[in-house]
Order: C-alpha cells, then sequence, then structure tokens
C-alpha cells in the first residue's frame, strides 16, 4: 500500500512536521500479476485519486510530497518530491528509495491545479524520462 502525503512548506529543507494538506493511499498491480515501477504505482493511484476526488490546492509555492510503502514489516519511505511553483511552472527535485537524486525540468501549472494534478504531472514527467 502506497501512501502519498502532500504538505504546504514555507520554505524546502529537513521534514514537514505538521500534517499533510492531504494524503492519498492506493496499491495497484497489473491483471498478470507482474509489478508496477514505483512511479507506474504512484502515477495510477494518482489518477483514480482525481478521477474520483480533488485535493487542495497547495496554498505556498513551496511543498513536499512523502511517499511512503506499506509491508507487513512496516513502513518506509521511498521517494520524497520537493517542488516550487511559481508563474506557472513548477521544479522539482526527486529522491528516489535507492538515493538516486533527480531534478525534473520545469512543468506548466495552471492557477487552479490542485495538488494532486502537480504532482501527477511530474511523476508523468519522471516516467517518460525513464526513471
Amino acid at each position: 500500500m502506497l501512501t502519498i502525503a502532500i504538505y504546504d512548506r514555507d520554505d524546502l529543507g529537513g521534514n514537514p512536521s505538521h500534517e499533510p494538506l492531504c494524503e492519498v493511499e492506493g496499491c495497484v498491480v497489473r491483471h498478470d500479476g507482474q509489478r508496477l515501477s514505483l512511479l507506474e504505482e504512484v502515477c495510477k493511484v494518482l489518477e483514480m485519486c482525481l478521477d474520483k476526488y480533488s485535493t487542495p490546492t497547495p496554498p505556498t509555492d513551496c511543498f513536499t510530497v512523502l511517499i511512503k510503502r506499506s509491508r507487513r514489516s512496516g513502513t518506509e519511505l521511498v521517494a520524497r518530491i520537493d517542488l516550487v511553483a511559481r508563474n506557472g511552472r513548477t521544479n522539482a527535485s526527486v529522491l528516489l528509495e535507492h538515493g538516486e537524486c533527480v531534478g525534473v525540468e520545469s512543468v506548466h501549472v495552471d492557477p487552479d491545479d490542485d495538488a494532486a494534478t502537480i504532482v501527477l504531472q511530474i511523476v508523468k514527467q519522471l516516467i517518460a524520462k525513464g526513471w
């Protein structure tokens, strides 16, 4: 089970210590039983969420996404995305589960895009780039 927690931030860095703006939980498996990559699963969970629900629009320019995977043995942080959204563009820094750090090219966002929509755009760009 994935938990995608989106936190509003006044600045980037450190760990969020307050309640998230929103959390999305879910798990996706293929019909053939093969596992999706982490980013593919995050993408599918966000798409399913956005098909039925909306999430808040981030109140500030900076926000952080913590993605955790729950298993029988416990919960582990598998990715962190730090985002800055200004003037219709979003830049992101992504730290993946194996210590890989990826910078994401600027992505266009609309002023009324909600938090999950913005994160989904970043994740789709990562998948398109082969991560």
